[in-house]
């Protein structure tokens, strides 16, 4: 099972969680979307990928662990691939989106362990376990407003939903 935190934050407070990332290590982005051609699930520079190409969501990993993140083929559509973050260390970022008074909400996601091709479980590096749990904190720190099954907001989701920000997961 993995670890996940789901929380609210507004989408200008986003550059406070991206600052925290690109401040706590060598950090790149992999595409976290069903892509045609396996190239291009690569490292990108965390920041600016999702700068540049806003996507919903990524996969965040320390550079030093890159080589790790193996493109795999999925079943459908036939002949795409998706990087196996199932078996990789990194943290799975989906990102929320404010539409029409409606916000979305973001989730942190990762598996601490995985299952090897030996069928064994198998720990992630300690550097990336160490990494990841330094970011589930900071979030926890940073949304501190406790709502609905386990979810969490900054202070100023809560009081937008005071004046009538509608949340939704």
């Amino acid at each position: 099972m993995p670890a996940v935190i789901g929380f609210w934050r507004l989408p200008e407070e986003e550059r406070r969680f991206l600052d925290y990332v690109s401040r706590s290590g060598d950090v790149v982005a992999f595409p976290f979307d069903k892509v045609p051609d396996r190239s291009v699930i690569k490292p990108h520079r965390a920041i600016k990928y999702i700068e540049e190409r806003d996507p919903d969501g990524v996969l965040l990993a320390l550079s030093v662990h890159a080589s790790l993140v193996r493109a795999v083929e999925v079943t459908t559509p036939r002949g795409f691939f998706l990087a196996d973050y199932m078996r990789a260390p990194v943290i799975i970022y989906s990102r929320g989106r404010l539409r029409d008074r409606r916000l979305g909400g973001c989730n942190l996601a990762t598996y601490w362990s995985y299952l090897g091709d030996d069928e064994r479980m198998k720990d992630h590096p300690a550097a990336f376990v160490a990494w990841a749990k330094r970011i589930y904190r900071w979030v926890r720190a940073d949304t501190p407003v406790k709502l609905s099954k386990g979810w969490r907001a900054t202070t100023a989701v809560a009081a937008a939903i005071d004046g009538g920000l509608e949340i939704v997961p």
